[in-house]
């Protein structure tokens, strides 16, 4: 079963999960994760996209934030104390416990989060994105929302994405 609202399209996977998407940016998260807390969804795993930073990683290839660092408005807003924002722990390792079991590989570690990823892929044509963050190897637009959000509605969040390009 499926329908559609606020450009989401929300689907019926099993009696107790849903799959919702696509979200495309941290602003339309928001939206969505007032949504699921006021429906009292208390778990999200996040399936999304990533480009890597690094020309040693395959494409494409499954990525595990571990952590998000944050150039994007929405956790600004929520804490003005940390750049740093964090999945739950017992769904990441959760999730890694199944990956390894069914031996499926992935790579994981820090991701940034930006409304404006060509920015960085200025800084990276220059060669400065390496310097500059040379613990990131993801970027993307969602993932530090995701985990400040989750914080702020109190939900367990954690993300998986797919490289699909490189920065």
């Amino acid at each position: 079963r499926k329908f559609s609202w606020m450009g989401f399209t929300f689907y019926q996977a099993e009696a107790d999960s849903l799959v919702i998407g696509p979200v495309l940016g941290a602003p339309p998260l928001s939206f969505l994760m007032e949504i699921l807390a006021a429906g009292n969804i208390r778990e999200v795993l996040a399936l999304g996209w990533a480009g890597a930073t690094r020309l040693s990683q395959s494409i494409p290839q499954i990525f595990l934030p571990l952590k998000a660092l944050s150039f994007e408005g929405v956790s600004k807003l929520l804490s003005l104390k940390t750049s740093f924002f964090y999945p739950d722990s017992q769904l990441l390792n959760s999730l890694k416990r199944n990956l390894k079991t069914n031996c499926i590989f992935y790579e994981e570690g820090a991701i940034l989060s930006t409304d404006f990823p060509p920015f960085f892929e200025e800084l990276a044509r220059r060669k400065i994105f390496s310097v500059e963050f040379p613990e990131i190897k993801a970027i993307d637009m969602e993932t530090s929302a995701l985990f400040s959000l989750s914080r702020h509605f109190g939900i367990q969040s954690c993300a998986i994405h797919f490289f699909i390009d490189k920065l």
